[in-house]
């Protein structure tokens, strides 16, 4: 697109944020926050009400699906990690508002620290260990809670469409050059390579999440029975109250509660 050409998206951006509710964003404070190798784009905003930044993505619905990009988000929060807040959405034009983690990236953090030199950080400050600490608490969270049947399987298909960025994005765009047929060769076969290796990869077994109003209930009434119970909830709204006991003392105490 020419730089003096308008961008609609911009025009539908600025529209969209004039019809949330208890904001007063100012489309003329839009900046450009960043992009990555697909055709999103996020924009940072602010709030006149609260003088608090958001950040707008921008994702053309014909060309980027931001569905994906909300369950995953949904997923990570519900295990705990910490993910920016979704504010609004407009899954019809492609936007979402979302919270304003901040333009200082852990590297830029780590770099502010006159003690920490670029090249090597086998001496932490205090700062750069707290800061290492959270992302591992973080990772860890996500190794551990974040649950693996809620994501789609990384296939073949996705993996060849991921590393075909790099002649179209990287060596295209960015150094607006092209590869011969013999480097095209060479890097399919790399590529081919790397999805055999993929594939190989032992499968984690998927594991039923458990939403947060079930557990909370599940909570409640193991409180209340003094007894282990357990909410099995299918899809179809069917499903099944187990409640454990080890004893007939203790299967009679849980039917004197329920009385």
């Amino acid at each position: 697109m020419h730089p003096n050409t308008p961008d609609p998206r911009l025009s539908a951006i600025a529209a969209w944020l004039k019809t949330l509710p208890n904001c007063a964003f100012d489309p003329a404070s839009l900046q450009s926050a960043s992009s990555d190798a697909s055709f999103r784009r996020y924009f940072r905003v602010w709030d006149g009400n609260t003088g608090q930044a958001c950040i707008v993505m921008d994702a053309p619905p014909d060309k980027e699906d931001i569905r994906p990009f909300l369950s995953v988000a949904h997923t990570l929060q519900a295990a705990g990690v910490r993910v920016p807040q979704i504010l609004a959405t407009n899954l019809e034009a492609g936007l979402l508002l979302l919270q304003d983690f901040g333009a200082t990236t852990l590297l830029h953090a780590l770099h502010a620290e006159p003690s920490v030199k670029a090249d090597s950080l086998a001496t932490l400050t205090p700062l750069a260990d707290d800061l290492y600490r959270q992302a591992l608490t973080d990772l860890v969270q996500l190794q551990a809670r974040a649950p693996v049947g809620a994501l789609a399987a990384y296939s073949a298909q996705k993996l060849y469409a991921e590393m075909a960025l790099f002649g179209e994005w990287y060596v295209g765009k960015h150094h607006q050059s092209s590869l011969s047929v013999d480097e095209q060769n060479v890097l399919q076969s790399i590529q081919n390579l790397l999805v055999k290796d993929a594939q190989a990869e032992p499968k984690p077994q998927k594991t039923k999440t458990v939403d947060h109003d079930t557990l909370s209930l599940q909570n409640e009434l193991t409180a209340k029975l003094g007894a282990k119970v357990v909410i099995e909830h299918k899809d179809n709204g069917a499903g099944k109250l187990v409640i454990a006991y080890s004893s007939l003392e203790e299967l009679d105490g849980i039917l004197e509660q329920i009385r």
